[in-house]
């Protein structure tokens, strides 16, 4: 088997930058990693959306970006 490392580049704003070390101390998290809370985020998010289409119907329409139920929502 043949090791590889993918990378990732994800460029973010100085607000979101902000809201993040914001909400990464609300939660009592490490502030200094904000990238391995952007790989853990976007890891769980590429899980959620395999187990969404392996346990989808045939035909079912399934949303990869935004569940159904949370679509209009201004927080997840």
């Amino acid at each position: 088997m043949q090791d590889y490392q993918d990378h990732l580049n994800i460029t973010i704003s100085g607000k979101t930058h902000a809201a993040i070390i914001l909400y990464l101390k609300k939660h009592d998290a490490d502030t200094h990693d904000i990238s391995r809370f952007i790989e853990d985020a976007a890891t769980w998010r590429m899980l959620d959306r395999e187990i969404a289409f392996k346990n989808a119907e045939p035909g079912e329409v399934v949303h990869l970006y935004a569940h159904p139920s949370h679509e209009g929502r201004s927080e997840y």
